[in-house]
């Protein structure tokens, strides 16, 4: 069985109406997939979980990798990602290599799950060019619950952290893959469309991360 999870907090939206409406996929309400991500045609088919991907590899001496810079919006970082990294990633010419994909963590076009201080700054509103994907590093890399696909095996380990708030779909993906589970990151197949939001308590709830 296939099955799509998502948080929502707001009533239904366009987006949480066009999952609903995919033959083969049953929604419930938990957390993997955001209620204002619209899905693309094409969304949840093909999927790299569970299979070797031949991946652009990244290598990296620091401690994290940040899927975000490696695509051509290199400005820009993944929410999570350490902000002392932020001026010393680097991102030399990838390497091919098969990566097999415990999850898959999809991009998302249009307002990109950057943090409060990436978004204060440049205000996004991004088209990812597939030809970046897919992603994959030889560190640990922040991934969200808002379009992501996950093999069997990781659902027992995927633990969305209580009381971090904003943070926790952050937590547990640093603690999945501390455990050995390996991500790729996937083309952008959703269209964010941004619930509204107060930058600044997003901001103060990502003092935690």
């Amino acid at each position: 069985m296939q099955v799509i999870v998502t948080t929502r907090i707001h009533p239904v939206t366009e987006a949480i109406e066009r999952f609903q409406a995919m033959d083969h996929w049953h929604l419930i309400v938990v957390a993997v997939v955001d209620d204002d991500n619209i899905p693309y045609e094409g969304w949840g088919a093909d999927l790299l979980v569970g299979r070797d991907v031949e991946a652009n590899y990244y290598v990296t001496d620091l401690p994290a990798f940040d899927p975000v810079g490696a695509t051509n919006e290199r400005a820009l970082w993944h929410r999570g990602y350490p902000l002392p990294l932020v001026a010393r990633r680097t991102y030399p010419t990838p390497q091919k290599r098969l990566v097999r994909a415990d999850i898959q963590a999809d991009f998302w076009d249009g307002d990109p799950d950057v943090d409060a201080v990436c978004r204060l700054e440049h205000q996004p509103q991004c088209r990812f060019d597939p030809r970046c994907f897919p992603i994959a590093g030889n560190k640990m890399s922040p991934f969200n619950s808002q379009n992501t696909f996950l093999r069997a095996a990781v659902l027992r380990d995927y633990f969305l952290f209580p009381h971090v708030g904003r943070m926790d779909d952050i937590w547990a993906a640093y603690s999945g893959q501390a455990q050995g589970f390996r991500v790729v990151y996937g083309k952008a197949s959703v269209y964010q469309r941004r619930n509204e939001h107060d930058l600044i308590q997003d901001m103060k709830g990502e003092y935690l991360g």
